[in-house]
């Protein structure tokens, strides 16, 4: 980070250095998207490094910090920064996908019991089961791109396939459309409007516990932990996306490199091609 440099928002997000599990951690400026560090690992000793080597005078004018739900970066945001808000990203928000069937869900029920006919008869059964159970998972599993995308950006079979899904599938129809309301969430902005932000997400969660589909109410329990930092998101109104965009540059630079045995050289060319002028791999000015 410059001398002089006094960041607004934050985004804070990792990828991985190595195959396996040996991930890094990123810490951009969104104002000018300038990469202020890079660091080992997800532990928060390890993301505790960024606070003791920027220098926390000049993270004094920081007002939001986007993230996911990596409990240890928020711990320390909190401890560091406590004036900044913590803004959720609205990324990993999916209910459609937690009210999805599992395949063989069936199968993995209770055995036939009993002896002779009528147990050769309830094995039947079961296997019945199984196979329609497996043959939805199917059905709904292509269709999945379906589901997640905005229903205002269907057009013709797309929207035709939607519609025989939902028809089809009632606890996938009621997620479909809790996901529909949780996109108009991120929606709200205004740095007044979060109160009104914090009433709809309470509302939602409510609806969602009370749906029926406990993969659905597992998923709004968890979230609601985090209900101040996704209201927080119609106050500043900012995101991860800048940063995973450019996690994408970081896996380009890492081929034509060819791999990096020394993590600290990697992570000197991170940081320099998130600079325009100096970047390597940035675009060419015409």
């Amino acid at each position: 980070m410059a001398p002089d440099q006094r960041p607004a928002c934050l985004a804070v997000d990792g990828f991985a250095v190595h195959k396996g599990h040996r991930y890094a951690a990123c810490v951009m400026d969104l104002g000018n998207g300038d990469v202020l560090w890079v660091g080992k690992g997800r532990p928060e000793a390890d993301f505790a490094k960024f606070f003791e080597e920027s220098g926390l005078e000049r993270l004094r004018g920081v007002k939001a910090v986007a993230m996911d739900r990596n409990a240890s970066c928020n711990k320390l945001v909190k401890r560091h920064m406590p004036r900044a808000d913590i803004v959720y990203d609205r990324c990993h928000m999916h209910p459609v996908r937690q009210g999805c069937p599992r395949r063989g869900e069936a199968a993995g029920g209770p055995q036939a019991q009993g002896s002779g006919a009528a147990r050769i008869q309830e094995r039947k059964h079961l296997v019945l089961q199984a196979k329609a159970e497996t043959c939805a998972h199917t059905d709904i599993k292509s269709a999945r791109w379906t589901l997640l995308r905005k229903d205002a950006s269907l057009t013709g079979n797309a929207r035709d396939a939607l519609e025989a899904i939902l028809e089809k599938h009632r606890d996938v129809a009621i997620c479909h459309s809790m996901k529909e309301e949780l996109s108009e969430l991120f929606r709200i902005r205004g740095g007044g409007g979060k109160g009104y932000a914090l009433q709809e997400w309470k509302r939602w969660f409510d609806s969602a516990e009370a749906g029926g589909i406990p993969a659905l109410a597992g998923f709004a329990r968890r979230k609601r932990e985090r209900i101040d930092g996704l209201a927080n998101h119609a106050r500043h109104g900012i995101s991860t996306g800048k940063l995973e965009g450019f996690n994408n540059r970081i896996q380009v630079a890492k081929r034509i490199g060819y791999g990096y045995r020394d993590d600290d050289c990697f992570f000197t060319t991170i940081r320099s091609i998130s600079i325009p002028d100096l970047g390597f791999l940035s675009p060419k000015k015409t």
